[in-house]
């Protein structure tokens, strides 16, 4: 059985065996709200992990090339107001002053910088983080998890985990009782439409 890696190289070769697609030297895919997710978890007084996600994601995924990229680079915006945390008045509060500050900052947003391709398949993104108005450079590994064809698209899909202090970015209310690192899950699904032939 093939890996994702596996299958994500092979269906961007396969790519340019479509005329439509091939004239395209630098696709776009569009990242699909309803099947990527944003999820975090922080410790508790230091006794369990509490996770919580953001519904509202936006943005895109664009390779350089369509046969084996080097590079892949992720523009991505998450509305600060979607966080969910599956309680109404936690969700209040961390929407509040002491931290996301939604009325003020509406959405956290990731930009790549640089990337290139390792080894593996997996793919290495410098980018800068902007949390509460501040923007960090952070690196990250997005793992290509597979590859398909609905319609007139194609899609690709990946998984990116990071960790952050968010004590970095301003938001330091009750710390040590809510941890300063925040790790953060993503998976992204991206779609290419093919342009009509003809």
């Amino acid at each position: 059985m093939k890996s994702g890696r596996a299958v994500f190289a092979a269906a961007l070769g396969a790519f340019v065996l479509t005329g439509s697609v091939a004239s395209q030297a630098a696709p776009t895919y569009e990242i699909d709200p309803d099947h990527s997710s944003v999820i975090f978890k922080v410790k508790n007084r230091d006794i369990v992990f509490v996770y919580g996600r953001f519904n509202k994601i936006s943005g895109s995924i664009v390779t350089d090339t369509l046969r084996k990229p080097s590079k892949l680079d992720i523009t991505a915006e998450v509305q600060a107001k979607s966080i969910d945390t599956n309680v109404t008045k936690r969700d209040r509060q961390l929407k509040g002053g002491e931290f996301l500050k939604v009325s003020k900052n509406r959405s956290i947003t990731f930009k790549t910088k640089d990337s290139k391709r390792l080894e593996d398949g997996r793919f290495e993104l410098v980018g800068e983080l902007t949390l509460l108005g501040v923007a960090k450079e952070i690196t990250v590994i997005f793992e290509p998890t597979g590859t398909g064809k609905a319609s007139m698209a194609f899609q690709l899909g990946g998984h990116i985990t990071f960790t952050i202090k968010r004590s970095d970015f301003g938001m330091d209310a009750m710390i040590p009782d809510i941890a300063d690192e925040v790790t953060v899950f993503v998976s992204l699904e991206g779609k290419f439409n093919i342009p009509p032939s003809g």
